[in-house]
Formats: C-alpha cells, structure tokens, sequence
C-alpha cells in the first residue's frame, strides 16, 4: 500500500493485468473514511470488502490468527492515519489473471482461508519460540505453511519465496541467528543474492529484537524440508 499508506501501483504486468494497492486512508480516493470497525474486521481476516465482494490478494492468511487486542490495535492505527488524495483506477485483470481467477480462485484469500478455523491462544510478548509460532503466521502467508517456500500471489516478476526451515542445504540450517536479524532487517543473505526489497526488509524489518528472535527460536522448531518449496 505504500509508505503512506495511500496506495500504489501492485502489479503492472500485461498478461496478469494492472492492479492497484488501495488507498487506505480517509483521502479522496481512500477507503478509511467509509470502513467500519465491522468493515476492516471483515476485511483484514477474511479478505472480504465493505462491499462484501472478495479482496483482490489480501493476505488474510496473514492476518486471521491475530489476536483481537492485535486486530483491535491495527485497527486504531489506520483509522488515524493522515487522508492522502489519492484515487486510482480499477483494476485491469489481464488474460492469465483472468484465467487463473476463473479456474482457481487464485489472488483471492477469501476463497482458500477456513473462516471458521480457531485462532491461537494468546501467548506473553516475549523472546520465546511460543511467540514466535503466533508471529510466524505472517511468514506462512507467503513461505506456505510448512515454511518450505515456494510459489507466491504477488506479480510474476518477484522470485519465489525462499526455504526457511532448518534444513541446511535448502533451508537457513546452516544461518546464525546473527545471519537470521540481518536478512530480516538489511535484506541481506550469507548465502546468496539479496532478499528481494518488496520482501525484506520491508516486511518485517521493523520488529524489535525479542519478536525476531522469538520468530528465530521458532523456526529452529519445525520440521526441515529438503527441497525448494513447492512450484
């Protein structure tokens, strides 16, 4: 959505189509002037806009194991961020796009996320690997749910997401933790080319240091997968 928040190109590719990040503030052109608490709450864990139609690429996946004081709290944040006018166009879904949509669903977490699945306990904000299972969620969306990477949602120019269970050929078995905080933060491998920047550090490069090392502790917990994740 951009640094402000008030949207930005998504995805510009002919064959997938030009697709917009929404405006999420209260700007000409933004939604938070017209969502209700109900209406982000719907969006943000079920990937279902006001106009309850599904959300183009919204990773509910993400966000459905928030806690309510979490959801609650991000909430609030974006109900006070500044308005930025900012209108954009509507989406132009291209032949592929289309086609995916049409026969998978795909680019649409409302269609594969289980609306009804239990949501993790609350666990203590602390630098231990129970945390770290609760933040990693936001991993899973893209690094699938085993961790082994793999094919992702987001335009056909980003590389697939990488390994990141133990293992240690192809996995971050052979990272320090050291290693582990400097790719979250720096974008920056012991092993190989530089993260992609829309991954890291942008996505979670601004946590603190008790949630990346709990998110650390973590993954030195699950079961290692030798292979490149799935295409």
């Amino acid at each position: 959505h951009g640094p402000d928040l008030a949207g930005q190109v998504f995805m510009d590719a002919p064959p997938m189509g030009t697709i917009y990040a929404s405006n999420l503030t209260s700007g000409n052109g933004g939604i938070g002037g017209q969502y209700s608490d109900t209406d982000w709450v719907r969006a943000i864990r079920h990937g279902v806009g006001a106009d309850h139609k599904a959300l183009f690429n919204m990773p509910s996946e993400a966000f459905w194991s928030l806690s309510d004081a979490d959801l609650g709290a991000l909430i609030a944040f974006l109900k006070q961020l500044p308005p930025v006018d900012n209108p954009h166009p509507a989406p132009e879904y291209g032949p592929v796009s289309r086609g995916l949509i049409a026969l998978t669903g795909a680019f649409f977490s409302a269609a594969h996320i289980d609306h009804d699945a239990p949501r993790m306990q609350e666990v203590e904000a602390a630098a231990t690997p129970e945390f770290g299972a609760y933040l990693a969620q936001l991993c899973a969306a893209c690094h699938q749910a085993d961790f082994s990477g793999g094919t992702h949602h987001g335009p056909p120019d980003w590389p697939n997401t990488a390994n990141i269970t133990p293992d240690p050929e192809y996995g971050i078995g052979k990272w320090s933790e050291a290693d582990f905080f400097r790719a979250m933060r720096e974008g920056k491998r012991p092993d190989g080319p530089d993260i992609h920047p829309e991954a890291m550090p942008r996505t979670i490069g601004n946590m603190t240091d008790d949630e990346l090392k709990a998110i650390w502790l973590y993954l030195q917990t699950v079961p290692p997968v030798a292979s490149k994740g799935k295409e």
